[in-house]
């Protein structure tokens, strides 16, 4: 595959997220926008699509490509794959999608498995061009990759597209409800049950959530920029719209970052809100730096990374170089830590995906049990929620989110899960709270209201 034989400077300097408006109506809408993503990226149009059902994997292109959705984009990311890019920081091509959390039940056999309702477990466009910031200048650059796909003719199509004047997607949200699939006491009982494998030595740690959900009153985009407008762009904040369904992604947590040589993930765990009160805010920063039931929240979830990432690294290859660091966000305080890993040579980034997947920070430990505990008492399918929202480069190159804190939306309705890790010391009614805390900025970006 050759190298990119069209950049630019687009001639605007708008922010993607601005730009991603005169995108509306092209298929597989993809926006990635914080600094998570490293280069922030917005595209649409894909020149084609991998769909995986769990029962087969289907490029739009090529056809049918095997039972493996894994194997399946092992294959696609071969076939275009630069052999020797000039750059490693700039667009090369990518395959960016979502991978449902159900995907997990084609790795492993975890007993109870729910299945995903009218959600495939892994979607990837394939695509040949973005517009991306400049690193050093800032500037938008128009970026086409010739994978021979597409005439030059089409790159000017885009151009002129994202240059019309700018379109805007209605500001008001009228107010609407939204409910849980579990009331405050039924919450309270599930936590109990965790609590009980606890201790009866199943687990030490499960991560079990509840689903909000209501009828979505403005167009998806809208919330989308109403969360950025509220709280800023989130760390691994992301946009994916197709037809009557988009992902309207804030979550702050990474999957995992880099490239075939060499990986590192971020897992969070441990969670304050922020109050607009500073001395307030400061003592709920300072009470979950203190916090010795989220500090071990944090240390169990990265021995089951440290684990994963062992399977498929070089001997002594993984390290941990921060650990249970307070990070603050612009709604909420987390614990973040970090472990990094040297990978074995015949490593490809889809099977970095596949070890680490679900990540533990939404699972427990141990891993398997606590998924199958989770199964057990969830209500439904994850789908989307703790899988992947992930960009796998051309150029061998994989950045990724977990989507938590993220609303789907699909026609006039929307949902969303939160939850938190369940630990020998977790109070009901506390961890209740949590969940409440971490749904309060969608639920206000929505304009609504959870009725209890």
């Amino acid at each position: 595959m050759k190298d990119p034989i069209y950049i630019e400077p687009l001639g605007t300097d708008a922010p993607l997220s601005v730009l991603c408006n005169n995108l509306m109506g092209l298929p597989n809408l993809a926006l990635l926008d914080g600094p998570g993503w490293g280069s922030n990226i917005l595209t649409a149009d894909p020149f084609d699509v991998l769909t995986w059902t769990g029962t087969y994997a289907e490029s739009q292109n090529l056809g049918l490509l095997g039972s493996s959705g894994f194997e399946a984009l092992k294959f696609m990311l071969a076939k275009y794959r630069h052999k020797n890019p000039t750059s490693t920081d700039i667009f090369l091509g990518a395959a960016i999608g979502e991978i449902a959390y159900e995907s997990a039940y084609r790795i492993e056999r975890i007993r109870g498995a729910k299945k995903p309702y009218d959600y495939p477990l892994m979607r990837f466009g394939l695509y040949d061009w973005a517009v991306t910031p400049n690193g050093e200048t800032g500037e938008n650059l128009l970026i086409w990759t010739n994978t021979g796909c597409r005439p030059v003719s089409y790159i000017e199509e885009i151009r002129s597209r994202l240059l019309n004047p700018m379109t805007s997607n209605p500001a008001v949200i009228q107010k609407t409800e939204a409910h849980s699939d579990f009331s405050p006491g039924e919450y309270h009982n599930a936590v109990k049950r965790v609590l009980r494998y606890i201790e009866d030595g199943d687990i030490y740690q499960a991560c079990i959530s509840r689903l909000i959900h209501g009828k979505l009153s403005a167009h998806p985009k809208t919330v989308y920029d109403q969360i950025a407008r509220r709280t800023g762009t989130s760390h691994m904040s992301a946009y994916l719209h197709d037809g009557d369904k988009a992902t309207i992604s804030s979550s702050p947590e990474m999957y995992v970052v880099g490239n075939h040589k060499q990986v590192f993930s971020q897992p969070i765990k441990g969670t304050r809100p922020r109050s607009r009160d500073p001395v307030q805010d400061t003592q709920l920063s300072t009470d979950l730096r203190n916090s010795d039931k989220d500090l071990a929240e944090n240390i169990m979830i990265v021995d089951v990374l440290r684990n994963d990432l062992g399977k498929i690294s070089v001997p002594g290859g993984v390290t941990t170089s921060k650990l249970a660091q307070l990070i603050t966000h612009p709604a909420i305080h987390h614990l973040e830590s970090r472990i990094e890993a040297q990978l074995r040579s015949e490593i490809e980034i889809t099977e970095v995906l596949k070890a680490l997947f679900p990540g533990g920070s939404v699972t427990g430990a141990p891993k398997i049990r606590a998924m199958e505990i989770i199964a057990e008492i969830e209500r439904g399918a994850r789908n989307g929620y703790c899988g992947v929202i992930a960009s796998l480069g051309f150029d061998m190159s994989v950045t990724s989110s977990i989507p938590i804190r993220t609303i789907y939306a699909h026609k006039d309705n929307f949902e969303f899960r939160v939850g938190g890790g369940i630990v020998a010391d977790s109070a009901p009614k506390t961890e209740y709270a949590e969940t409440c805390d971490k749904a309060a900025s969608l639920l206000l970006a929505l304009n609504a209201t959870e009725s209890l």
